[in-house]
């Protein structure tokens, strides 16, 4: 399979992407009353979209996540959930990520949900904080100092934190404000009680976002880094 033959999907708050390939990938904004319906039209009205792809893989970028070890029972999981997080504004499918014995619960629209699976053959469903844990969790085993990865976008924040090597948080945010996300990272430090001289805060994304946040977390945190 080559990437001509995989399309990839990232379901955004207030809209979506999709790219396969070298092509550039291309967001279109979900707006009016029904905006489900908006996207089942915008999917359906790109020829290029329907055709038979071996793979689609759709990343659904939501704060709507639990993360449980990946031996759970799948209903004892389910009611873990359910537990964790308030009930949904609609009716949701609650889907699961899976990455070296942890499992990222997340909830998806149901009828995106539906519409996905009656268009596309082979919907892999992931969450971008497993893929995010996929690719730190290899790169933080040296040391024995605690680690916080945040990721920083426009439009969220992303943390995982790690003690002797094994993943202790994951939690994302909806937010871009640099004054929030501040807050939160110095926030969630104390209250894991994180240690300021010895742990390391590491961050990742966008490079103006981290070269700000930098400056503002160092004046408290001693071992700050950014990763590109």
């Amino acid at each position: 399979m080559t990437n001509n033959d995989q399309l990839s999907i990232r379901l955004l708050p207030g809209g979506f992407s999709y790219t396969w390939g070298d092509r550039p990938a291309e967001f279109i904004s979900l707006t009016g009353n029904d905006s489900v319906a908006v996207f089942e039209d915008a999917i359906l009205s790109r020829q290029e979209l329907l055709r038979t792809w071996e793979l689609v893989i759709c990343e659904l970028h939501t704060s709507r996540v639990a993360v449980l070890p990946a031996d759970l029972p799948m209903s004892e999981a389910k009611a873990h959930y359910d537990l964790l997080l308030p009930e949904a504004d609609s009716e949701e499918t609650v889907l699961c990520d899976n990455n070296n014995g942890i499992s990222f619960w997340f909830g998806m629209n149901a009828r995106i949900y539906h519409f996905l699976q009656r268009t596309f053959l082979n919907v892999v469903y992931r969450h971008p904080l497993c893929s995010l844990h996929a690719y730190w969790q290899t790169k933080v085993l040296f040391g024995t100092n605690d680690k916080m990865i945040a990721d920083l976008s426009l439009a969220a924040l992303q943390l995982l934190v790690y003690r002797d090597g094994d993943l202790h948080l994951a939690i994302r945010h909806e937010t871009g404000d640099l004054r929030n996300m501040t807050y939160l990272i110095l926030n969630t430090w104390h209250q894991l009680q994180m240690n300021h001289l010895r742990d390391l805060l590491i961050l990742t994304g966008d490079t103006t976002l981290c070269s700000k946040l930098q400056e503002q977390t160092q004046e408290i945190i001693k071992n700050v880094t950014t990763e590109q």
